[in-house]
């Protein structure tokens, strides 16, 4: 699989052929996910850190099969957006705002968590950003990717969880949370018939 962000490259899968992904490595290419970019800039160097510093990174450095492509490898994470997942696209109101809820609770929690024992703080926490695993119309657990700048942020080791959770707006009423409830494109179920 391969991700590409606006300033990186489009990749086609005949140019991916002869990059076996994982080989050397020792992963399962199905486990794995690739990152493009056009050149090494701050950017890069700082998501392939932070990914380090999470755990996330297996590799980086250029793809000789890309014409030395400057290029991360990461683990690839569980789960899709919530608005992808069919309960999601199939519930009603209600039901999606308490899944939305839910989510957000649980990423509040992650990102508090990551951000005390690795010191890196996950901000782009828009909702194609936060993979969930559903149990039917409950949210189970959420996993955070995209830690590319410029909302990723190291933080002192005297941060605690309150500290992130009173700045990433995860207590009620925060206007933080009520953008991400409220104003994200979330997608629309169809009309009921």
């Amino acid at each position: 699989m391969l991700s590409c962000s606006a300033s990186s490259n489009r990749i086609s899968a005949k140019q991916l052929r002869n990059v076996k992904l994982g080989e050397r490595l020792r992963f399962r290419s199905s486990n794995l996910i690739m990152k493009v970019f056009n050149t090494v800039n701050n950017a890069a160097i700082g998501e392939a850190k932070a990914l380090n510093a999470v755990g996330d990174l297996v590799a980086s450095g250029t793809v000789k099969a890309l014409g030395l492509k400057p290029a991360i490898i990461m683990r690839k994470k569980p789960g899709q957006p919530l608005y992808e997942t069919q309960a999601y696209k199939a519930a009603r109101e209600i039901v999606r705002e308490k899944m939305r809820n839910q989510t957000y609770g649980l990423m509040c929690n992650e990102i508090s968590t990551v951000a005390t024992k690795t010191y890196v703080l996950h901000d782009d926490n828009n909702p194609a950003n936060i993979l969930v695993t559903m149990d039917g119309n409950t949210v189970k657990s959420i996993a955070l990717v995209d830690y590319g700048p410029p909302q990723t942020y190291f933080v002192g080791k005297s941060v605690t969880k309150a500290d992130v959770s009173k700045y990433c707006g995860c207590e009620y009423p925060s206007s933080k949370r009520y953008v991400w409830e409220h104003e994200f494109p979330y997608v629309t179920p169809p009309p009921r018939t």
